[in-house]
């Protein structure tokens, strides 16, 4: 293979995603790279350090026991294996 970089275009899929109905609140990750909608009677948006320093977005259940977050990475994927 010569040396070309190809770029891989992702398409949105918009026919797959469902939205529950309790998730009424939104929260943007990393600007606008993503959107995670979730139920803020359940959830609590937190600072992403109090859980991991490589949080993007973090929550604490309102009343309860658990914790959720989200880390975005960046991958890179060698053309060569199977693309």
């Amino acid at each position: 293979m010569s040396g070309a970089v190809q770029e891989l275009i992702i398409e949105e899929n918009d026919k797959l995603f469902k939205l529950a109905k309790e998730a009424k609140a939104e929260a943007k990750g990393l600007g606008d790279a993503y959107r995670v909608y979730y139920d803020n009677v359940v959830w609590q948006r937190i600072n992403p350090v109090e859980l991991n320093e490589e949080s993007d977005l973090s929550w604490s259940m309102n009343g309860g026991d658990a914790d959720a977050m989200v880390i975005f990475e960046e991958i890179e994927i060698d053309i060569s294996n199977g693309m």
